[in-house]
């Protein structure tokens, strides 16, 4: 299903907030900064959007939560906003846990999030001794020497 969303570019693409894919875009066309550009987004993307120019346009938080988080990351990353970024990043910080931190291992490391993989491995290097065998044979051995070296 196609939507059109009509938007004011320049304030995507100015302020705390700002969309660095929007301001590329504005870069790119100086003369035509309203002109008409297409943004594809995936169905998950698509529910979150609304969220995202909310945030933008206003000063409102951005509600993260474990159903929404990885696809405000993902438009996050597509839009290049990085207080979004921040934003899911610090939720993910807050919900690591010692039978999780893996998989926050996985995600920090697919997002290419130095913050979050930082919090996890620093996780990982606290709990270490207490992890069970099962948690611990998952970290994958790059991890596992950062891990020791923390």
């Amino acid at each position: 299903r196609v939507r059109e969303v009509y938007l004011h570019r320049r304030v995507l693409a100015l302020g705390p907030r700002r969309s660095e894919y929007f301001a590329q875009v504005c870069k790119e066309s100086k003369t035509d900064c309203n002109r008409k550009s297409l943004l594809e987004l995936g169905s998950m993307e698509a529910q979150v959007f609304p969220m995202i120019l909310d945030h933008m346009y206003s000063d409102s938080t951005i509600d993260v939560n474990n159903g929404n988080a990885y696809a405000l990351y993902s438009l996050g990353d597509q839009l290049e906003i990085s207080s979004v970024l921040l934003s899911v990043t610090e939720f993910y910080k807050k919900s690591i846990t010692r039978d999780n931190v893996v998989d926050f291992l996985a995600i920090g490391e697919s997002f290419r999030d130095k913050r979050l993989l930082g919090a996890a491995l620093d996780m990982c290097a606290e709990e270490l001794h207490s992890m069970d065998t099962t948690t611990s044979s998952r970290i994958k051995p790059n991890w596992f020497l950062e891990v020791l070296r923390r």
